[in-house]
């Protein structure tokens, strides 16, 4: 699991971000995503173990589980392309509402200026998620075995 991480520097939290994500976990709001890493470990579980060598700590499970959602950019492509079709219907919605009815160019603007922030945005959520809980769900995973 040696992969050079470095695509990845944009992706380190600011604090505010990290303030706004803590936040949002404390309230519940970033609860949807622990099935999404929870269905991850489980897929990934012996590769995980694999990385982590005999007899893991916690932190080397945690920065092995973090490593793998950084190299798959994902945990769930088919629900993530679903969330993004919701984010550009909801910017057609309201460009709409400002006279603006041209679908095809408000999709291509999307692309172009919104879907990289998004993107960051949505992978330092299931970065997050991942350091609350990865370890947790690893552990009761190898328990369950």
């Amino acid at each position: 699991m040696e992969e050079d991480l470095s695509k990845y520097h944009d992706l380190t939290f600011r604090p505010v971000e990290l303030l706004v994500l803590e936040d949002r976990w404390n309230n519940g709001k970033l609860q949807k995503y622990v099935p999404l890493v929870e269905r991850f470990i489980e897929k990934r579980q012996e590769e995980i173990k694999n990385a982590a060598g005999p007899n893991p700590d916690d932190e080397s499970v945690a920065r092995g589980i973090i490593q793998l959602v950084l190299s798959n950019g994902s945990l769930d492509h088919a629900a993530e392309m679903l969330d993004q079709m919701e984010e550009i219907s909801r910017e057609i919605w309201i460009r709409g509402e400002q006279g603006d009815y041209d679908r095809l160019k408000i999709t291509l603007n999307w692309t172009k200026n919104c879907a990289p922030s998004w993107r960051r945005w949505r992978i330092l959520k299931y970065t997050f998620v991942a350091v609350k809980c990865s370890v947790e769900i690893y552990r009761s995973l190898e328990s369950n075995r």
